[in-house]
């Protein structure tokens, strides 16, 4: 699995580039802890395997969690 850092992240971003991102804390994570990276969607891990089947095969997906 290739990994990124939050500087890569922000450097895709500051080049114009638009990876879709996902949080995928637990609920109880993310309460405890609400800041999310800006524009990111939230993603449940038991709805991924439904999910995945709908993100776009091109393109930077990036998933983050604990």
């Amino acid at each position: 699995m290739a990994r990124i850092t939050r500087g890569e992240l922000n450097e895709m971003i500051g080049r114009g580039e638009t990876p879709l991102v996902f949080d995928v804390r637990g609920q109880g994570t993310r309460e405890r802890d609400p800041r999310r990276v800006p524009g990111a969607l939230v993603l449940e891990l038991p709805e991924l395997d439904y999910q995945i089947t709908r993100l776009p095969r091109e393109g930077f997906i990036v998933l983050y969690g604990t």
